[in-house]
């Protein structure tokens, strides 16, 4: 628990990881040991952590006691177990013990010493950065494509006909054409759900202020959005018939006075909509009814309007 808390969680953070961010992070996950996968005697398997990158699995951690300074060729069998997983399908596994990060492949990793890179206090100055670029969340995509890289290298190093390095030249050209594709289609997704997040982020808010500063917003003459008094109207329609006339009080009293035309804008919409859908509000010393308040406004629009031309 020390080193999940006092080592691994730190860590991740300054990788660019974070629970309920797009480079989540799973803890904790339960696998199902299934034949014909595996035969070792239990049924179930746990991963400390899966580091994700847009929810994608890339690497896993497997954290170690930190009271034994050095780890073994059995710990890293058991993270290799995990990160061929069907369910994980991770291509790099990383062993902590808060005394040493150890980064291997699950590729091609035979033995102990086949680490792609050990972090140690000793060597933390030169390689923590290298572990960085290797892991990090932005810079781990790029690292993958690297390894890849070196995979087609290695498949040409036997090589005897120059026709398939033409071959191959012109399938990567193919293939980059529908990447370019695939990427326009992740970053305009991309764009859409954080505009997404950021509008339920705002009416989130919305939906927690006071009546009154829902009216300051609207008087805000930047403000053209209809979230704020669409806000304010669905307060209208819900409150009992006293909380109505109150409410419709109050954003007369305000238009009265010397907003900004926004307001009045946004005040006659909400007037508009509460016609439109028929919600009955009684009247009171400050308005005779809707559709008077209504046709009140509107003049009182056509006029300024009018005065601009």
């Amino acid at each position: 628990m020390d080193i999940r808390e006092e080592f691994i969680a730190p860590l991740l953070r300054q990788l660019g990881y974070g629970k309920g961010t797009i480079n989540d992070v799973i803890r904790e996950k339960t696998l199902k040991l299934t034949n014909p996968y595996y035969r070792i005697g239990r049924k179930k398997v746990q991963v400390d952590y899966i580091p994700t990158i847009r929810l994608k699995n890339f690497w896993i951690i497997e954290a170690k006691p930190g009271n034994i300074n050095e780890m073994s060729m059995g710990d890293l069998l058991q993270a290799h177990l995990y990160a061929i997983h069907p369910e994980i399908r991770a291509r790099y596994i990383v062993l902590i013990n808060g005394w040493e990060i150890r980064v291997y492949d699950a590729l091609t990793v035979q033995s102990w010493e086949d680490s792609l890179l050990i972090c140690t206090p000793v060597n933390a100055e030169t390689n923590f950065n290298t572990l960085i670029n290797m892991i990090g969340a932005k810079s781990m995509l790029r690292f993958a494509r690297q390894q890849i890289l070196k995979q087609i290298e290695d498949s040409f190093a036997v090589e005897l006909d120059e026709k398939e390095v033409a071959h191959f030249f012109t399938q990567i050209q193919q293939k980059i054409t529908s990447l370019k594709q695939k990427v326009h289609h992740n970053a305009r997704e991309f764009e859409i759900n954080a505009w997404k997040k950021e509008q339920q982020e705002a009416d989130q808010h919305l939906v927690q202020i006071s009546d009154n500063h829902l009216l300051i917003y609207m008087d805000i003459s930047s403000n053209s959005q209809l979230r704020t008094p669409n806000e304010y109207l669905r307060r209208i329609i819900e409150a009992d018939e006293s909380g109505r006339t109150k409410l419709v009080d109050q954003l007369v009293m305000r238009w009265r006075g010397r907003p900004h035309n926004i307001f009045r804008v946004h005040s006659l919409y909400i007037l508009f909509e509460l016609l439109r859908q028929k919600v009955k509000v009684g009247t009171s010393i400050y308005h005779r009814g809707i559709k008077e308040s209504f046709e009140e406004l509107a003049k009182k629009i056509l006029h300024i309007g009018l005065q601009t031309v």
